[in-house]
């Protein structure tokens, strides 16, 4: 795996989501986001650069909702680049499973 990491803005609007491996948006989620919203205290989105050059979230979608929902049009990512599809996946399924881990604690 070659995962090259850049940090950069960019706009919330370009920001998409790969629904194959992705569930739904949760409104409810959203809700408790957008209640305790501070922008100042928003971490990078991790997204992913794929080769036709769109950027794909891997951690932060419903953080990225409530920035569409507050009009709010560019936020800090966190770029990963040079990765295959099954990779991405699997960076994706590594980013919720330690966010379980860290919430079971």
């Amino acid at each position: 795996m070659m995962n090259n990491i850049e940090l950069k803005e960019l706009q919330v609007k370009d920001l998409l989501v790969d629904t194959e491996y992705q569930q739904n948006i949760n409104k409810k989620q959203c809700e408790k986001i957008s209640n305790n919203f501070i922008v100042n205290l928003v971490k990078p989105i991790e997204v992913v650069l794929r080769d036709d050059g769109k950027y794909y979230i891997l951690d932060g979608k419903h953080l990225v909702n409530v920035l569409k929902l507050k009009n709010i049009e560019k936020t800090m990512c966190r770029i990963h680049s040079g990765l295959n599809y099954e990779e991405e996946v699997k960076l994706f399924l590594a980013f919720h499973d330690l966010k379980n881990y860290s919430r079971s604690k």
